[in-house]
């Protein structure tokens, strides 16, 4: 079994979204061809979708939580 590497975070407060985007785009291709290199291509889709899985609930809460402000 493969650890867990460290999630992949966009922040999504940047001024500068696209030069962040490039910045998560970069991490997660390295965390590809490194540690989870030896899996198949339908594990690392699944490894992609519970990082972005991740982003949308934070920011689905943050949107939830401004809303109740």
């Amino acid at each position: 079994m493969v650890d867990s590497p460290k999630h992949p975070k966009v922040d999504w407060d940047t001024t500068d979204l696209y030069q962040e985007f490039e910045r998560f785009r970069c991490h997660v291709s390295f965390v590809f061809v490194g540690p989870l290199a030896a899996l198949e291509p339908k594990e690392k889709a699944g490894w992609l979708g519970t990082w972005i899985a991740h982003y949308q609930k934070e920011a689905w809460q943050k949107d939830l939580i401004t809303d109740h402000q």
